[in-house]
């Protein structure tokens, strides 16, 4: 399997929601699988929502 080395790394400033499922796992640093968009949660607002690990 191939590695992808040239990520580009671009800040962004949240404003919207999303939901996807994604399994956790985690191999050598990469998430194995896809991540698929499943909608944008207009019910949350971003202060609503945890930050990424915590």
């Amino acid at each position: 399997m191939a590695k992808r080395t040239d990520w580009s790394h671009h800040p962004v400033r949240p404003d919207l929601v999303a939901e996807f499922p994604a399994n956790r796992a985690v191999d050598e640093g990469q998430y194995p699988h896809p991540v698929r968009f499943l909608c944008l949660r207009d019910d949350l607002t971003v202060q609503q929502v945890p930050t990424f690990g915590s």
